[in-house]
This record gives structure tokens, sequence and C-alpha cells, in this order.
């Protein structure tokens, strides 16, 4: 009787090895693909990575970032409109002083907070972001203080 039990028992858990055996072995094959697939993708990055050559970028190495205008203020203030041209454009801006920093592009016809948000951040910072609306005439919005605002463009 007591090896009818074991019998039995071993039965049942041979039953249920086996469908985790091959669950794992199924994993194992998923794993195995997703590997191959970066793989690939790594050989791919790195075939274009020797095509650009060290350091690349997509701006020309004679071209830069040239400041075109700049505001600064002690406080939440709301800069004179300025004209945005066309072309790659960003802001690089500066803020002190452990507060929401907010700056808001806004078109002289639009109210208060209904323009474009660029900035949203917390505390001191200092950073750049890019500016992906058309020409036009423009003023900041900019809550937060000690801070300097930069508008930039690829010359």
């Amino acid at each position: 009787m007591v090896i009818a039990a074991l019998i039995g028992a071993a039965v049942a858990a041979v039953a249920v090895a086996i469908p985790l055996a091959s669950s794992l072995s199924s994993k194992d094959d998923d794993l195995d693909r997703t590997r191959a697939r970066l793989s690939h993708v790594q050989r791919e990055l790195a075939g274009i990575d020797s095509q650009l050559g060290p350091g690349a970028s997509t701006i020309a190495p004679s071209e830069k970032w040239t400041t075109i205008s700049t505001f600064t203020g002690a406080r939440s203030a709301s800069t004179d409109p300025f004209e945005l041209p066309s072309g790659e454009l960003r802001i690089a801006y500066t803020f002190g002083g452990n507060t929401n920093d907010i700056v808001n592009l806004n078109p002289p016809q639009a109210g208060k907070f209904s323009g474009y948000n660029l900035v949203n951040e917390r505390g001191s910072v200092t950073d750049s972001t890019r500016i992906e609306q058309p020409p036009g005439t423009y003023y900041l919005d900019v809550t937060g203080t000690d801070w300097t605002i930069e508008i930039q463009q690829i010359k």
C-alpha cells in the first residue's frame, strides 16, 4: 500500500514537472530570440556609428548655438515681445532658488498661460529645450526666481 502511494505521488510530480519544464524551455527560446534581435540592433547601431564617426552630430561643425535674445529676472514676470525666427531654435535657461520654474511661450494675442509650455522644473536648474513653434512674435511668461533665459539659434 505504501509503495502504491509513493508511486502515485511520483507520477503526479512528473505530471506537473513535464509541463513546467516545457514552459521554461519556451521562455528560454523567447529569451534567445530577444537576445538575437538585440545583437542585430547593436550591430546596426555600430555600423551607423562607424559611418558617422566619433563625436558626430547632426549639426555641421561650422554651426553652433548662437544667442539671439537674453532675458533675466529676479521673480516671475512676462518678457517684452520678441521675434522668433525660422530655423533650429532652443531656449537655454538657468533658475536659482527652490521654486517651481515654468516658462511658457505665448503669441501676443494669447492670454496668460495659453501658450506653449517649454519648461516645468523644480529648484535650481540649468538646461535647454528645443522650440518647435513657427516663426512670429511671442513673449515669455516666466514663473520662478533668479532666472536667465536665452533664445538660441543654430548659425
